[in-house]
């Protein structure tokens, strides 16, 4: 827990929150001197910010963007795990509550969490 705290590791958190709003910031910028009367999704741009903000932290790379350009096969991967992962925690399994539901996999929550699970 002290590595998680030190200082250092506190600075680092700090300036990678800067720079991630400051990505935001610049996103909703540009999108609303694209189009000027086109609504912005902010829903999506927090989550982008959040998504970004974790994986810099674990991982050391930053995997939403705006530009189509640099997305690549890994990006495209990545965006398409954690879409998934944000619709199943959503999600409700019945068959947790009622066992004798199992077989029917009602809304296809079971069929979806095996299709995600090689990508792990």
């Amino acid at each position: 827990m002290q590595e998680v705290l030190a200082p250092k590791r506190m600075k680092f958190a700090a300036q990678l929150t800067a720079n991630e709003m400051d990505c935001m910031m610049n996103s909703i910028y540009r999108d609303c001197t694209q189009n000027p009367y086109a609504a912005i999704e902010i829903n999506k741009k927090f989550r982008m910010l959040t998504v970004n903000f974790i994986a810099r932290m674990v991982l050391s790379n930053r995997y939403f963007s705006n530009d189509p350009e640099e997305e690549n096969e890994e990006t495209a991967e990545f965006k398409y795990v954690i879409n998934e992962q944000f619709f199943l925690l959503g999600a409700i399994f019945p068959a947790d509550s009622f066992s004798f539901l199992k077989p029917f996999d009602m809304g296809g929550l079971e069929k979806c969490t095996l299709v995600l699970f090689p990508h792990f």
